[in-house]
């Protein structure tokens, strides 16, 4: 075999075992990798929030933040309706990898929730240390051009300030806006795990239903049995009865007639 039928072979191999795969085992899968992702993203988070209100708690460094918790957010969400479509196309014999994959996703949801909580706490109550200025080399270069002259240069300086303030500004709404929707994501992300979570019990109260059925149809089988075979020995003692009884007749009769036998020759002569 070639190296190239090796390859061939394999890659046929990874299709065919894919198509033997369930749509329910693909997006199980596909889940539990976006869960594995989180978690990587969370630690990240958490390397970042502890840096907050310290020596390197920047504008910069906060923008790092938003974009992690940016990313693990579209990954909740992702999962939580992949969560959603497991449950509507799961088969019984799905349903212990369903509740695994719920009871993983729930898991890393409440330290993602207690994670982004302490970000936005710790964001609200300590304010970024100021960075250099966006155009500091920008500036230096002008002012050797200004030729020292006063006016010029104060009114430059105040649109640089006021171009900063309005960056600023737009950076504080942008975020507000981001911690906003990450609130509103867990609380509803929230309602669908106490949704799913009645549905879960409800489903273990009917498998337990099913149990229960099952063991009594299994006893009332077995008495059912035991009834039968009841029955069936009473009909066997009954039969030997029968026999023993037409054999004493038939001993019986027997014996009459050679009694009789006799009796009846002479009775004829």
């Amino acid at each position: 075999m070639s190296f190239e039928d090796a390859i061939n072979q394999k890659q046929n191999q990874r299709q065919n075992q894919y198509e033997s795969e369930s749509n329910f085992d693909r997006l199980y899968r596909k889940t539990l990798d976006n869960i594995t992702n989180i978690g990587a993203n969370l630690r990240t988070t958490k390397n970042f929030v502890s840096k907050l209100g310290k020596k390197g708690d920047t504008e910069q460094h906060r923008e790092k933040i938003a974009k992690v918790s940016k990313r693990n957010l579209d990954l909740i969400k992702m999962t939580k309706l992949n969560i959603q479509e497991l449950d509507r196309i799961k088969r019984p014999e799905d349903q212990l990898k369903y509740e695994k994959v719920f009871k993983d996703f729930k898991s890393i949801f409440e330290t993602y929730q207690n994670v982004e909580n302490e970000s936005i706490r710790r964001q609200r109550e300590t304010a970024p240390q100021e960075s250099a200025p966006r155009h500091d080399i920008e500036t230096q270069d002008n002012q050797k051009l200004l030729e020292n002259d006063a006016e010029i240069e104060r009114r430059r300086q105040q649109a640089f300030m006021n171009e900063e303030i309005d960056h600023h500004k737009d950076i504080i709404q942008e975020r507000d806006e981001q911690i906003q929707e990450i609130e509103s994501s867990i609380i509803e992300i929230n309602e669908m795990f106490r949704d799913m979570a009645t549905m879960v019990h409800e489903q273990g109260k009917k498998i337990e239903t099913i149990d229960q059925n099952i063991d009594t149809t299994e006893f009332n089988t077995g008495e059912a049995v035991l009834e039968l075979e009841k029955a069936s020995n009473y009909q066997s003692k009954a039969r030997k009865k029968s026999c023993y009884l037409l054999i004493c007749i038939i001993i019986l009769a027997i014996v009459l007639i050679v009694i009789l036998a006799p009796v009846l020759t002479l009775v004829k002569k």
